[in-house]
């Protein structure tokens, strides 16, 4: 499998639904020596609407994991998402299927950011839309990669690098 990385440090731009997010250049803000990009649930009532990140790539891909570098300093209200759900697309306009579920168990006693895996159980997009949950009023991430491998037939064999994303729709 191909390993793609993205980095998220963030311009957000105003669209008609939501924020447009471009990714480039490190410069997001900093949080003990790590860049992060944070979402606040202001709902009062948790798990509130989720973070929704949708990743467009420029082929159809096989997608096998999801990788999500996360903070969980608990004691500031930072927590790893409780759970995931993850959706994919050829067009991107209908995200149709049943989505990968993913449920995390909550640590309250390490305050260690993490690796977050999500199997993706070789599911066929070219779009993939992630939804995160509200575990605590907080939730930051520094890194997001992909194993996935280009569909070039109904063989579901890993082809050449591609660029893994073209911006991410952050829904408000």
């Amino acid at each position: 499998m191909i390993a793609y990385t993205l980095y998220i440090s963030v311009i957000f731009l105003p669209i008609s639904r939501g924020l447009i997010a471009i990714t480039s250049l490190h410069c997001g803000f900093s949080f003990a020596g790590y860049e992060w990009v944070g979402w606040r649930n202001d709902t009062g009532g948790f798990p509130g609407r989720p973070v929704e990140l949708i990743f467009e790539f420029d082929r159809v891909r096989n997608f096998s994991s999801m990788y999500l570098h996360t903070n969980n300093l608990h004691t500031k209200d930072v927590q790893v998402f409780s759970h995931a759900k993850v959706y994919f697309s050829i067009g991107g306009r209908q995200f149709n299927g049943e989505p990968v579920f993913f449920s995390y168990m909550p640590d309250l006693i390490m305050e260690a950011a993490r690796n977050v895996t999500i199997k993706m159980h070789n599911r066929v997009g070219r779009f993939v839309k992630l939804q995160l949950y509200f575990a605590s009023r907080w939730i930051m991430i520094s890194e997001v990669s992909f194993d996935s491998g280009e569909l070039t037939s109904i063989n579901l064999a890993p082809s050449q690098p591609c660029h893994p994303y073209r911006s991410i729709l952050v829904h408000a």
